[in-house]
């Protein structure tokens, strides 16, 4: 399962999605439900400033990642691959 959020910074200038990133010691507070509710969690979680984001790497792809049948490996060539064929 993908949890997404709002996207910032460099994600964010080519889609207002991205996933929700979890530190080790945040898997629980995001699991555990009955202990702990998301407003209380989120300003953790969500943190932009979070050095996991630095971790993130991007690029651009192919069209065939927007078909939701397509779950070949065209969806995640990069661009300049797709459009060679």
């Amino acid at each position: 399962m993908v949890f997404t959020r709002e996207s910032f910074g460099e994600i964010g200038k080519i889609h207002h999605r991205m996933p929700v990133l979890l530190e080790d010691d945040e898997v629980d507070l995001w699991l555990n439900v009955e202990k702990y509710s998301f407003l209380s969690i989120a300003d953790k979680i969500l943190n932009q400033k979070k050095s996991l984001w630095l971790d993130i790497d991007y690029y651009r792809v192919g069209t065939a990642v927007n078909n939701i049948k397509d779950k070949s490996s065209k969806c995640i060539q990069s661009w300049e691959d797709f459009k060679q064929q």
